[in-house]
């Protein structure tokens, strides 16, 4: 869910670009992420909910109420603010192409392998693509050898960068929707390095 929000009426806000996560368990709910464009502030929610689930829906209807209410200690960090456009959805299903038919044409990035933005990984990707078929595409020049799609598809750096935003992704979705001692633990690790983070913040 993406939405902007503007300062309330006659201030500014009081910190840039950050992250929060609920202070409290609720199923599906990852995160949200906040940072400035010009001086208004994008505000990005990270859920396992389905577009049609009472969650969304009421995130859709009233996004300010509920970002209060998921994140109760938003105004401290960044006062007040109010909707400035309407929220819009974007669902993210995971997929690998099976480029097995294509001869001539190179699949990088995204369109070959989806990844979940909550990983921050998409532009991670794209570029070790990028760069690998960079390389592949010189030694083809330099050499006359003929360029194997199949070794650009396997090679060791590009599958190590697919599969750790693949792993991110499950992790993060476990993290948030699982009720299991194994999600607990995930949960109770990144609340410890959060309340750590802020202590040491505070006092450099």
């Amino acid at each position: 869910f993406g939405f902007f929000v503007d300062p309330a009426e006659n201030s500014k806000f009081s910190i840039g670009a950050f992250n929060v996560v609920p202070l409290k368990f609720v199923e599906g709910l990852q995160f949200a992420t906040f940072f400035p464009i010009g001086r208004r502030m994008r505000v990005n929610i990270f859920t396992c909910w389905h577009p049609s689930s009472d969650e969304a829906r009421l995130l859709r209807s009233s996004p300010i109420s509920e970002l209060y209410r998921y994140f109760p200690d938003l105004p401290l960090f960044v006062g007040g603010f109010r909707l400035a456009s309407q929220p819009e959805v974007f669902t993210t299903n995971y997929y690998r192409q099976d480029c097995r038919a294509l001869s001539s044409a190179v699949l990088i990035g995204d369109d070959y392998q989806s990844v979940s933005p909550a990983t921050g990984m998409g532009i991670s990707k794209c570029v070790t693509d990028v760069q690998i078929l960079v390389g592949l595409l010189a030694r083809q020049r330099e050499s006359r050898w003929r360029l194997d799609l199949n070794t650009f598809y396997n090679h060791p750096d590009k599958r190590r960068v697919d599969q750790e935003a693949q792993r991110r992704w499950e992790s993060m979705n476990e993290r948030s929707s699982s009720r299991s001692l194994r999600g607990q633990l995930r949960r109770f690790k990144l609340s410890l390095a959060s309340t750590v983070g802020d202590f040491l913040s505070s006092h450099a």
